[in-house]
């Protein structure tokens, strides 16, 4: 008897605790920037539930408040099969390492922007050039983007060097969303700019003829290229998305009949552009409990965009902060510190609906970022 109420008692316990990890989970972060810190979730990608990793959450090495980057100062990357993570903050960009159980370590990097204190990073993003790794943070109180290389130099350890430094008046007046994606860089200025830049392949940027350009969007906080390179998709502080196409010299130009309409009631969109042919958007500030915060649309050759069903509440959320998509484009992950929670949900993109697997409640104070890894 003895023997089985002691059993009874380790299984609650272990119920209770937090989870472990195992090489070939998968994993999603939440970069909460005013404490510094990584939330650390495991996903069964079967049945699409969290569990907070052992250890979450986890402090960085930059503890100051970063600027608002509206969800885009968190990025995921690899180098020589080490998965990468990279933070934005007061003091630009912190680097963690991702161990094989998903707990992320925060490096010290000799000459890394971390040690260089010129302005807090906005939004942040990484490409590989071949073996090479380039990341890029628009910088928000500077009104510029800065480029680094990370490399591991004969033996462990971690070095950068800067590969790019545009100064004031190349980006516009307060840079916050960017994104790199096939030699390619483009900056949204809140202010009401966008910025384009191409890139050799030693990671050098060079501005675009006529960049920056004027913004179509009343807000632009939000920003993403597609797969191709040849679209940008911006985000409107209104229910709207608009389409620019990229030339091969950067030039940004709007596209036929954007921008297009999300289906959404608020303001603040959020954009995520899927390698799948579809577009999310994500209504940042909603405040009426019930309203849609979740759109799919379709996305053509031409970039054409199509709503896909109805939009989608979801429940328990009045805002979403961050988001993130799987590699499969199954899972969508959302959070909220307005609201204090995560969740999960079930993507039917062809149906257009975002189905809630897990809600977990978790004390966020302001998060910034969000990635999802498999390792």
């Amino acid at each position: 008897m003895r023997t089985g109420i002691v059993a009874l008692m380790l299984s609650a316990a272990l119920a209770l605790a937090p989870a472990a990890a195992a090489k070939g989970d998968t994993f999603v972060y939440v970069w909460d920037g005013v404490p510094g810190v990584l939330h650390v979730f495991t996903l069964d990608t079967q049945a699409g539930t969290l569990d907070t990793l052992e250890g979450s959450p986890f402090l960085g090495l930059d503890t100051l408040a970063p600027l608002n980057g509206w969800g885009m100062t968190l990025e995921a990357a690899r180098l020589n099969n080490q998965a990468l993570l990279f933070s934005g903050g007061a003091l630009a960009v912190t680097m963690w390492t991702v161990g094989d159980d998903g707990v992320p370590v925060p490096q010290l990097v000799t000459g890394a922007p971390l040690l260089v204190p010129t302005a807090p990073s906005a939004g942040t993003a990484t490409l590989r050039i071949g073996k090479r790794l380039f990341v890029y943070t628009s910088q928000g109180t500077t009104s510029g983007i800065r480029g680094f290389e990370f490399f591991v130099k004969g033996g462990p350890g971690f070095f950068t060097d800067l590969v790019g430094d545009t100064l004031t008046g190349d980006t516009g007046n307060t840079p916050i969303g960017i994104d790199a994606v096939k030699r390619r860089v483009v900056v949204a200025d809140q202010s009401g700019t966008l910025s384009s830049f191409t890139l050799n392949a030693s990671g050098q940027l060079t501005a675009a003829p006529g960049s920056p350009f004027p913004s179509p969007a009343t807000g632009s906080y939000n920003c993403q290229l597609e797969p191709s390179a040849k679209r940008v998709y911006v985000a409107d502080a209104g229910p709207l998305v608009h389409v620019l196409s990229v030339d091969k010299q950067g030039v940004l130009a709007p596209i036929e009949n954007s921008p297009f309409d999300t289906g959404l009631l608020g303001g603040g969109a959020g954009v995520e552009v899927l390698k799948k042919p579809f577009v999310l958007a994500f209504d940042l500030d909603a405040t009426t409990p019930g309203d849609p915060l979740v759109s799919v649309l379709r996305r053509d050759k031409g970039g054409q965009l199509a709503l896909v069903g109805e939009p989608q509440e979801v429940p328990g959320m009045t805002a979403i902060d961050v988001h993130a998509v799987d590699s499969t484009a199954t899972w969508l992950v959302v959070a909220s510190d307005t609201d204090d929670h995560i969740q999960v949900l079930r993507l039917d993109l062809n149906a257009g609906t975002a189905t809630q697997t897990d809600d977990l409640a978790v004390d966020f104070t302001d998060i910034n970022g969000a990635a999802i890894v498999k390792l």
